[in-house]
């Protein structure tokens, strides 16, 4: 299965994993707009043949000082005809580790950086495990190697 992740922020990451073969296809972060955000997931959409869209689902607490650019990119992605899976925080960032998502975008030639982009990525291995069952990216999240 091929998984489109956002992780919406004023850089926002964007990933295609794909959980057959164990690649990440795509790998980007930028700071979209909401328009530009839309035109590029159905760009990536159609040609990567993705099968599943995923972002993480950010609430505000109140009294909490934020900044709002994850609402508006959250609000433009709901309006796009895909059926988004909306994944919280601490769902995915507590199954999905640093250290596996770290030697999987080095392994793969990516740079690994900080924050949204690696997210996203940590929002896809998540989908895959947890929700599709996957069973080569549930040995990879435990400690196995991936490609085996």
């Amino acid at each position: 299965m091929r998984i489109l992740g956002v992780d919406p922020g004023k850089a926002t990451g964007i990933t295609v994993w794909d959980s057959e073969t164990q690649e990440i296809l795509y790998f980007e972060i930028d700071e979209w707009d909401p328009y530009t955000l839309v035109r590029a997931v159905e760009r990536i959409s159609q040609k990567c043949f993705i099968d599943h869209h995923v972002y993480e689902d950010f609430l505000p607490r109140w009294g909490q000082k934020f900044d709002i650019t994850p609402i508006k990119l959250i609000g433009a992605m709901d309006t796009m005809r895909f059926d988004w899976h909306k994944v919280k925080p601490s769902e995915h960032k507590s199954l999905v580790k640093d250290v596996v998502l770290n030697k999987l975008i080095h392994d793969q030639g990516h740079l690994v950086g900080e924050g949204h982009s690696r997210d996203a990525l940590r929002l896809t291995v998540y989908y895959s495990a947890a929700k599709l069952r996957e069973q080569a990216t549930l040995k990879l999240i435990k400690g196995g190697s991936h490609g085996e």
